[in-house]
């Protein structure tokens, strides 16, 4: 809904308000610059937030249109802090590719959707696994070369500081 409209679908809503379009990036894709034209309108929508949203904050609904076919649009609910800048809202937007092509990784190589729900405990734990996994093959592959080597670890601010005593040299107390 939009102040003195009624409820509207998403689609009806944009073709009804006046939307003012800027053409921005919402990130950098693997052929460069994810370039949209991005607006902005000011709603409430129905459910548990029949007040309104909370204070300090604005419902909007943001809509993104496709530059070489304008007929190609998306619509994003938005709750978000009174008076942020429309860049941040699109750099958020923007944020959802790396995070659908995380699940699709972690569905494809450690079996996130491979399982049958059938208790909360079994599936928590499932997904638990899934995701650590995940995360063990991710930094293990940023940790390799091209020929599948293990690369050794970048040293640390303490491999840097000449004042750091040598490995297997005692510290403190036993220092002495």
């Amino acid at each position: 809904m939009s102040p003195g409209t009624g409820p509207l679908r998403a689609d009806a809503l944009a073709k009804r308000v006046p939307l003012v379009f800027e053409r921005r990036s919402c990130g950098a894709g693997t052929k460069g610059e994810r370039r949209y034209d991005w607006a902005l309108a000011e709603v409430t929508w129905p459910g548990g937030a029949e007040d309104g949203p909370r204070r300090g904050f604005v419902h909007l609904l943001l809509v993104r249109r496709s530059i070489s076919d304008p007929s190609k649009i998306a619509y994003f609910a938005v709750h978000a802090p009174t008076g942020t800048p429309i860049t941040e809202i699109i750099r958020v937007m923007g944020l959802r590719w790396a995070t659908e092509d995380c699940f699709e990784t972690a569905k494809s190589d450690c079996g996130l959707d491979h399982y049958e729900v059938r208790t909360w405990d079994a599936w928590h734990r499932h997904v638990t696994l899934s995701m650590a996994a995940l995360a063990f093959l991710t930094v293990t592959a940023t940790r390799t070369d091209a020929a599948g080597e293990l690369l050794p670890p970048a040293p640390t601010d303490q491999d840097k500081n000449p004042e750091t005593p040598e490995k297997g040299e005692p510290i403190g107390p036993l220092a002495n």
